[in-house]
């Protein structure tokens, strides 16, 4: 192919013919005879005792392990049943404390005030109802971090409680709440 240069930029070469699959605009496919793409850093290989710790590490980083923290899918269940407890008035919010970020049961806490009134407008008091727990269902964005959904069936209606559980020392904590 006979290229030609630019008068404005002398060092970009231009097909000689417009109709040519080559266009410096589009760009083109590294050379498979060289070593890497110069726009792909390559790995940094060191010898340096350590070295392969902190490149697990890495490596857990970017693809958490599957498996979770044992007691996880308890826990879920534990919270979840616990929150709807404290929404129909059968258990105290204050009991969930260790459970949920101060953000989360500041929030459950108004949800049970609001509720807690709605029943005394209505002159009904706090109802036991007998939640039928359904499997939880969760995904794991971070390593410390499990998204779940568990549904919870009563007598009349079924509700979803959708939770966002982050680790805090040994135990997990309720960073999102929410009953649907």
């Amino acid at each position: 192919m006979s290229a030609h240069h630019d008068p404005v930029n002398p060092s970009v070469p231009q097909p000689a013919d417009p109709n040519s699959p080559v266009h410096p605009s589009v760009p083109q496919p590294a050379d498979p005879s060289s070593p890497a793409h110069p726009s792909v850093p390559e790995p940094l290989h060191t010898n340096a005792p350590g070295s392969s710790a902190s490149a697990s590490a890495s490596a857990s980083a970017q693809h958490p392990p599957r498996t979770l923290r044992p007691g996880v899918e308890i826990e879920i269940a534990r919270i979840a049943l616990a929150a709807l407890e404290a929404l129909a008035g059968m258990r105290d919010v204050s009991q969930l404390a260790r459970w949920l970020t101060p953000e989360v049961y500041t929030g459950l806490e108004r949800q049970a005030t609001l509720a807690r009134r709605g029943r005394s407008a209505h002159g009904q008091s706090e109802r036991h109802v007998a939640y039928r727990l359904g499997p939880p269902h969760f995904c794991r964005p971070t390593v410390h971090t499990v998204e779940a959904t568990i549904i919870a069936h009563g007598p009349v209606t079924s509700v979803a409680v959708v939770l966002r559980l982050e680790t805090h020392g040994a135990h997990w904590r309720a960073s999102v709440l929410h009953v649907l």
